[in-house]
């Protein structure tokens, strides 16, 4: 779904399984002369919702939703009966907002609760899909860039402090210490690679752009790195247990090993191609590359 799952009430049933939110966000704000086509209707394109003058057209999820998540159901955007609200207004503020609430409700009320990933829709306007932080032309940020960049710095905050904190919790764990150390560093490296990035990016735009695809594969690595540590654990309690699915989890703690060894020094490739500096990307003039 274009917001965060409907069928996320039940997510206490979940405890201990891995989910993905496959899609969330889908709030739409028109700017006149920056759309594909100024036809177009939202309605018929989503069957909900308006697109009358740069109204933000998707409701916000309930609050009965939120509350059943863990999250602090505030602010402007959802009543107090708890109905969706689909008129949040239409200006950089609202929409700066209504992304920094659906980013709250990722880090507070699912990162703890087994999510595995989420996507966000959508970074631009597609055609008649009018819900991307950039218009169709890329030439109007729709929400203020310093509030989204805010936003998923929390958003970012939330995971490393849960990785963290386990990784605090599992020190003493010698079942898994060969996994929780090696994920410790990495997620410290992780902060600081954020943070080299964001003081270059301030000096020089380009480095977000020529290290966005380094950083978002380190990223990956390391929730992958967490997630198998969480797996070990879980294997080797089974083992601990007197599993009659010896093999099934000794073949789990096999795959934690292999990803360690095998995989997760990839980083470190990525770390270095992503603090290589914008210059070798954008050096190359249009010209360059031909017809």
């Amino acid at each position: 779904q274009p917001v965060v799952p409907y069928d996320l009430a039940d997510v206490a049933a979940r405890q201990g399984k891995a989910f993905l939110l496959g899609e969330y966000g889908g709030i739409s704000v028109d700017v006149p002369k920056h759309m594909w086509n100024s036809s177009c209707d939202r309605a018929a394109a989503w069957k909900k919702g308006t697109s009358d003058g740069g109204r933000i057209s998707h409701p916000l999820p309930r609050r009965a939703w939120m509350r059943s998540v863990g999250v602090q159901a505030s602010g402007e955007g959802i009543d107090e009966g708890g109905e969706e609200d689909s008129k949040l207004g239409g200006d950089p503020n609202s929409l700066g907002a209504t992304f920094t609430r659906y980013n709250e409700m990722v880090g507070q009320g699912l990162l703890a609760k087994g999510l595995a990933g989420q996507i966000f829709t959508q970074i631009t306007d597609i055609e008649c899909e009018r819900n991307g932080l950039l218009t169709y032309d890329r030439a109007v940020h729709k929400a203020d860039w310093e509030v989204v960049a805010a936003a998923n710095a929390a958003l970012l905050r939330n995971a490393t402090d849960l990785i963290r904190g386990y990784c605090e919790e599992q020190a003493s764990n010698t079942a898994i210490s060969e996994f929780v150390g090696p994920l410790s560093k990495l997620n410290d490296a992780w902060d600081e690679l954020t943070k080299s990035i964001t003081e270059r990016a301030i000096k020089n735009l380009d480095e977000l752009g020529s290290s966005s695809v380094d950083y978002a594969m380190f990223s990956g690595y390391t929730v992958l790195a967490y997630m198998w540590v969480r797996m070990a654990d879980a294997a080797q309690a089974k083992l601990d247990a007197g599993t009659s699915e010896t093999d099934f989890y000794e073949g789990k703690m096999a795959a934690a090993r292999f990803y360690f060894t095998r995989i997760l020094p990839r980083t470190d490739a990525h770390a270095r191609a992503a603090l290589a500096g914008a210059d070798s990307v954008m050096t190359i003039t249009d010209a360059g590359f031909g017809e």
